[in-house]
């Protein structure tokens, strides 16, 4: 005789829990995850300048550019979700649109309405996403 292995006794009628489960309805309605993006903001001048790294780079990617702008611009340089010190334990969803929001986010919270947006590769795609979304909102 061998001692059976029955699963675990639980509130969903004698079913093992469910693992890594997601719930019908949050699939259709994904929850707006913030995450924790690394910034560096240089005040310097009047306008903003808002760096945009390529895939794989992080904010250093710009350091020659904030420090020859140092003077005559405040700038911004972050590292995108999903890259270099930027981090979230819900691993939120990485798309450009969300980049853009990322973008727009912390140049609100610089205190700026509008910014230069300069982007190399991914960042000139996110660049373009955050103009066709606010055009009002980039300088350049």
């Amino acid at each position: 005789f061998y001692p059976s292995r029955a699963p675990a006794r639980n509130r969903t009628g004698g079913r093992p829990p469910r693992r890594n489960f997601v719930a019908p309805h949050a699939r259709r309605y994904p929850r707006r995850v913030t995450p924790k993006l690394y910034s560096v903001l240089t005040h310097g001048g009047d306008e903003l300048v808002v760096f945009l790294h390529a895939v794989g780079g992080d904010h250093g990617s710009w350091r020659p550019q904030v420090e020859a702008l140092r003077g005559r611009y405040t700038t911004l340089a972050f590292d995108m979700r999903g890259h270099g010190r930027s981090f979230s334990p819900d691993r939120p969803p990485i798309s450009i649109a969300n980049f853009a929001d990322d973008a727009l986010r912390l140049v609100d919270e610089a205190g700026f309405i509008r910014a230069h947006f300069v982007g190399l590769s991914m960042g000139g795609v996110v660049a373009q996403e955050i103009f066709a979304r606010a055009p009002d909102r980039v300088q350049s």
